[in-house]
């Protein structure tokens, strides 16, 4: 197990198709590792008292370059992931998260190690 430090960016643009909206996904690790790719994302609202809470579930194929960080095996990865997270309406309808997400090829290569990511995520809509 290792840590690492990536800095990550993503764009909901104001599309939507029932529960499901399309996501634009850009990230860079302090190794000089890159992913970038566009998939799908689904939030909803839970009641769980008196704080405004949601969950959220991820599924992003993109193209990955290593870097000096991991082989993952090809440039092909998909980065899918849950998430955990508050609205902050006081702040435009803010949201703050913890997410947990997972990158692999799929075994489409004969190298898949794959890469977990534990984040703190800041959503600011534009």
């Amino acid at each position: 197990v290792s840590g690492g430090a990536e800095a990550r960016l993503s764009y909901y643009p104001g599309l939507q198709y029932g529960p499901v909206r399309p996501v634009v996904d850009l990230s860079v690790t302090e190794e000089g590792g890159a992913f970038a790719g566009v998939g799908l994302a689904w939030q909803r609202d839970v009641d769980l008292g008196n704080l405004p809470r949601f969950v959220g579930v991820e599924f992003i194929p993109g193209i990955w370059s290593d870097g000096d960080g991991p082989d993952l095996g090809g440039a092909f990865q998909v980065r899918s992931g849950v998430e955990l997270g508050v609205r902050i309406e006081a702040w435009g309808d803010a949201r703050v998260s913890v997410m947990l997400d997972h990158r692999s090829n799929g075994d489409l290569e004969r190298i898949n190690p794959g890469l977990e990511s534990v984040s703190l995520r800041f959503h600011m809509p534009f």
